[in-house]
């Protein structure tokens, strides 16, 4: 069970996750990273950052197993293949290194924005296979969106 959407972190899902586990299901977050909450049990699921801010929370650092950028052709920093903004126009919180997909095991995806325009759709797919090909990030697709299940 993956919790997306907005911020799942804003809502009290601690208990609901635990429901979750003891009911012998996998757990999963995709955040941003602004927020933690020290009643979730960090160590028993999998968190996917997606920062959409120039910050991550602290406490939340060290329980990420995977960061997640959306790229945007025309603002992909040069000296890291990573966002040069988000949708807010704010630089994104990058890892603290440059140029390796992983911080010890934290692998890296990028992602091609989405703007439902087939034709700046097709740009951003293509800076996307850019950036991975160049950066040796791993490339991740909304396949549902591709085959035209919105």
């Amino acid at each position: 069970v993956v919790l997306t959407g907005s911020e799942p972190i804003r809502q009290n899902i601690g208990p609901m996750i635990f429901a979750l586990l003891r009911g012998g299901y996998k757990v999963g977050i995709e955040t941003n990273g602004t927020l933690f909450r020290s009643n979730i049990p960090w160590s028993r699921i999998m968190v996917v950052c997606s920062p959409k801010t120039p910050k991550i929370h602290p406490d939340l650092f060290p329980h990420i197993d995977a960061l997640k950028y959306v790229i945007e052709a025309g603002h992909v920093d040069p000296t890291d293949g990573l966002p040069s903004k988000t949708l807010g126009g704010l630089p994104p919180a990058k890892p603290p290194f440059r140029g390796s997909p992983v911080v010890g095991q934290i692998p890296i995806y990028i992602q091609p924005m989405d703007e439902q325009d087939p034709e700046q759709n097709r740009k951003h797919i293509d800076t996307a296979v850019e950036v991975v090909t160049r950066w040796n990030y791993l490339l991740c697709l909304q396949t549902q969106k591709l085959i035209g299940l919105q």
